[in-house]
């Protein structure tokens, strides 16, 4: 049998272990949340939960949540775990079963249906456009983000959330290469928490493999930065007069806006 000095020995080295355990939940504890802290000194507030958001949307990637924030992938990742604990690999996993789940039903559903962003931003573009008296309707053919507004053929990009550029917020559109007989314009939907910014911009002004259009935070007669005040996008932002002038006006009216910005 085991003495009572032996007994007593092994208890005191239990209570030191919970107590040792106890404390390290504490420390860490204590160390996310001075992260937490300093996170949002940095992103502003609610950004914790912002990114939160982001990260558990099965669609988003480390990539993306970087060029949000403006730092890099691996960044991503070691903030990833500073707040949740773990590493990312277990998320990125039950992301990839949840993407080829939905593959899965897709197939199984036999119909090839319209992604529901691309079909939020072409219903909105169609409501903004009739409201403002113009006609528009949908095409059967071509590309599916195209559609008829006055009789224009009009492609439709949109930007989910701006990205941090050098401190400044941009729309980032890609894959804007389409052949002139396909498009007229290009009708960008930038979306931010409680506003859509519309830029109506003629085919000859778009660059072929995309553009940065910048996030307009200031109020009317504020002072802007250099790089937003200099942008020869924002001439387009809504532009809508464009769709009803014809190519000679369009281009007349582009060619002094620039002389204008430099």
């Amino acid at each position: 049998m085991l003495t009572e000095d032996y007994q007593s020995s092994i208890n005191m080295e239990r209570v030191r272990y919970v107590s040792r355990k106890t404390d390290r939940k504490v420390y860490e504890a204590k160390k996310r949340e001075r992260f937490f802290k300093r996170f949002e000194d940095d992103y502003g507030q609610g950004s914790v939960d912002e990114f939160k958001e982001i990260i558990e949307d099965p669609s988003s990637s480390l990539a993306e949540i970087g060029r949000y924030y403006g730092f890099s992938r691996e960044n991503a990742r070691l903030i990833y775990r500073k707040i949740y604990g773990f590493p990312y690999t277990q998320a990125y996993k039950k992301k990839l079963e949840a993407r080829r789940k939905v593959r899965e039903r897709l197939r199984q559903g036999g119909a090839v249906k319209l992604k529901r962003k691309r079909r939020l931003y072409i219903d909105k573009v169609m409501q903004k456009a009739e409201s403002l008296g113009f006609s528009a309707m949908t095409r059967s053919t071509g590309n599916p983000n195209n559609i008829l507004i006055n009789g224009y053929k009009v492609n439709i990009k949109g930007a989910p959330r701006p990205i941090q550029v050098n401190k400044n917020g941009y729309f980032s559109i890609s894959r804007t290469n389409l052949e002139r007989k396909d498009c007229d314009f290009f009708i960008c939907l930038c979306r931010s928490v409680g506003n859509d910014t519309y830029y109506v911009i003629p085919y000859d002004a778009m660059p072929k493999y995309g553009a940065n259009m910048p996030v307009d935070k200031h109020g009317q007669g504020e002072k802007r930065s250099s790089t937003h005040r200099s942008s020869k996008y924002s001439q387009f932002k809504e532009a809508w007069d464009l769709i009803t002038k014809s190519g000679e006006q369009r281009a007349e009216k582009y060619q002094t806006e620039c002389a204008r910005s430099f």
